[in-house]
């Protein structure tokens, strides 16, 4: 043990005694928030890195493609169960350092020195190959536990095919699969399809462990590619690690408005997100701020962030990823416009991110 917290939404420690559709929901939103956890530890990583770097950038941020994938296809599972994925709130959204389910690895948001990338790996670590036993009661019939990522997923394969034989046609909802992410929200991402059976279940969860940690028909897993970076010269600024919006450093700088704009940006993306598995006349407009809200604005912020050095340090200015507490979704919308807006203000640099977010589709019309 680390020594660090655990994410706030209390996942399963392991299997239920039995299992019936809550058990299923509840492993399918925690395989949510596993996935979303990788993506802000990346992004940052990818976004400290200098220009002259950018292979190594280039191929993080294939990394992230990868874990958005697996962070829809979570999504999904839960969506074609009767649930509604969650993604945005003080017990979803990350906020770090943590120690990641089943998993005795840390997360920081940290620039990319070897010791991080070692991190990843760790993160990214094949877990035992082949069928998985699920986890046993001891002697004492304490009940088990997970140990890995991996063996929460393939156990949880194994559950849903047993269940699947003894209930056929009952576990999935396949009407659900409209308000899924399909290949056409991405057709640069293979793999990216709704589940509506057990079939697709099966084969969307093994693509997550696959591209994780290697096997199957991946050509190159996530692991590897970690694997890979470690032996590069990877240059960088040197960002502060771990960064908290709130924290006292920050306060009365111009730099914090920045960094405001960026935590609210990225709690939007995930609004959006989740509010494409709710039924609504909108899903296009939803799939597109997902595209307009990760390139031409949360990009744009966080690569102007780690460039811009801190008063009196030689530190740079971090891409924070932290929880932005909205007053409520229907005012997002226009709390993310303040929040941009005062940045814009305050640097020539992003002037034209206002114009950018009156693009997005205002959340408050969802259900109109």
């Amino acid at each position: 043990m680390s020594g660090l917290p655990k994410p706030a939404f209390p996942a399963p420690e392991g299997p239920p005694l039995q299992w019936d559709i809550d058990a299923f929901r509840e492993h399918a939103q925690t395989a949510v928030i596993l996935e979303l956890h990788t993506i802000p530890l990346y992004l940052f990583s990818q976004f400290c890195i200098k220009p002259v770097s950018g292979d190594a950038a280039g191929k993080i941020a294939g990394v992230v493609v990868q874990e958005m994938l697996h962070l829809a296809l979570a999504g999904n599972i839960l969506c074609s169960l009767g649930g509604q994925p969650v993604l945005y709130g003080s017990k979803y959204t990350p906020q770090y350092p943590c120690e990641i389910f089943y998993e005795n690895v840390e997360l920081h948001l940290q620039p990319p020195s070897p010791p991080v990338i070692d991190e990843f790996i760790r993160v990214e670590a094949p877990s035992a190959s082949g069928p998985v036993q699920p986890p046993q009661p001891s002697e004492d019939h304490v009940l088990p536990k997970y140990h890995t990522i991996g063996e929460f997923y393939k156990t949880l394969i194994a559950a849903m095919q047993n269940y699947d034989k003894e209930h056929p046609g009952k576990l999935f909802d396949p009407s659900t699969a409209n308000r899924q992410f399909n290949q056409d929200d991405s057709v640069s991402i293979d793999g990216m399809n709704p589940i509506t059976d057990i079939a697709s279940a099966v084969t969307a969860m093994t693509l997550i462990i696959d591209q994780g940690e290697g096997g199957g028909s991946v050509t190159e897993s996530h692991w590897a590619t970690f694997n890979e970076l470690k032996n590069q010269t990877i240059e960088y600024y040197e960002v502060v690690s771990d960064p908290h919006t709130s924290d006292s450093r920050y306060e009365g700088l111009p730099i914090k408005t920045a960094m405001l704009a960026l935590d609210a940006a990225y709690c939007y993306l995930l609004l959006s997100i989740e509010s494409t598995w709710v039924p609504s006349n909108h899903r296009d407009k939803l799939v597109g701020n997902i595209h307009k809200l990760m390139g031409p604005i949360i990009a744009k912020i966080a690569t102007f962030l780690v460039t811009q050095t801190l008063a009196g340090t030689s530190e740079h200015a971090p891409p924070p990823f932290n929880y932005f507490p909205f007053s409520s979704t229907e005012a997002a919308y226009q709390e993310l416009k303040d929040a941009v807006g005062e940045a814009s203000n305050n640097y020539q640099e992003l002037k034209g991110l206002p114009d950018k977010v009156d693009k997005l589709f205002d959340l408050s019309t969802l259900h109109t």
